[in-house]
């Protein structure tokens, strides 16, 4: 029998986490004009394969389809994330996600929420994980994925 590679959070002493604002990875359904190309999916894809991240956060990702789609691509291409959160925001298009090597323990999702600073409106969503390793002590690593969008005169303040 052939052991597994991957190594469960509770095995890890050190695990890598990145960030990517992936600039509107949107699928075709968006109501954007701004789209990504195949090309322009394929870069984001190979700039996270060289990160190779055990749990990554995404800013303006699109829908659903859009996240499965990139975690299925990259998969396919050898880099496995079987645990995703989805957090959609006040955008029609925009939202955070974080795909993981490891299982969740929690999820915190915050969804518009909205303050005033500075005479604006401010919109914002977040996405909350948490992982535990209970080998070392019951620690838990906490992690936060954070999308802020101002609105400036527009009538979806």
């Amino acid at each position: 029998m052939k052991k597994s590679k991957n190594k469960t959070f509770a095995q890890t002493k050190t695990f890598r986490v990145a960030t990517y604002n992936v600039e509107n990875y949107l699928d075709d359904t968006a109501s954007r004009c701004c789209v990504k190309s195949a090309a322009s999916k394929t870069k984001v894809r190979e700039c996270i394969r060289a990160l190779r991240p055990d749990v990554l956060a995404l800013q303006e990702m699109g829908g659903v389809a859009a996240l499965l789609e990139l975690r299925a691509a990259l998969q396919t291409e050898g880099l496995d994330f079987p645990y995703w959160e989805h957090v959609t925001g006040s955008d029609a298009d925009v939202h955070v996600a974080i795909l993981s090597r490891f299982p969740f323990s929690a999820r915190r999702p915050h969804t518009d929420d909205s303050f005033e600073l500075g005479g604006q409106q401010w919109h914002r969503h977040l996405a909350c994980v948490f992982l535990n390793n209970h080998s070392h002590g019951n620690s838990q690593a906490r992690c936060l994925c954070h999308y802020l969008q101002g609105c400036i005169g527009s009538a979806r303040c």
